[in-house]
């Protein structure tokens, strides 16, 4: 997945082998400093507070991020759900059961203990 936001870019390759979703690290993204940073959502004029990565499908190569406003993230929640998109707070939190898996599935890949060994947090030898 090619992301514009610098936050979201890894050292891994660009989605999971033999899988159209992004790799493991792009789900330990700043969630939080992106929607603050953010003018406005994806869907209008309103100030973001939803995060969804929404996989591949018809029409849509490759997965995309969505910044949400409250209300039009309750009104779309069902079909995200269905969808199996990702979907983050403003806290940077998962909002469903799917996203909670990804999570934990990216703090234990090879990038994210990289990541934390470079920054002095990972186990010492």
């Amino acid at each position: 997945m090619k992301s514009t936001h610098a936050q979201g870019r890894t050292d891994e390759p660009d989605s999971l082998p033999g899988s159209d979703w992004p790799a493991p690290a792009f789900y330990l993204t700043d969630w939080p400093t992106l929607l603050r940073l953010a003018e406005r959502a994806c869907c209008c004029c309103a100030k973001p507070a939803i995060v969804a990565i929404v996989p591949p499908g018809p029409g849509r190569a490759s997965p995309s991020d969505l910044l949400l406003c409250r209300h039009h993230y309750s009104a779309s929640q069902r079909a995200l759900v269905d969808g199996a998109a990702a979907v983050f707070d403003s806290e940077g939190e998962p909002l469903t059961p799917h996203t909670e898996a990804l999570v934990r599935q990216a703090a234990n890949s090879p990038a994210a203990a990289a990541a934390g060994a470079a920054a002095g947090t990972g186990d010492a030898a």
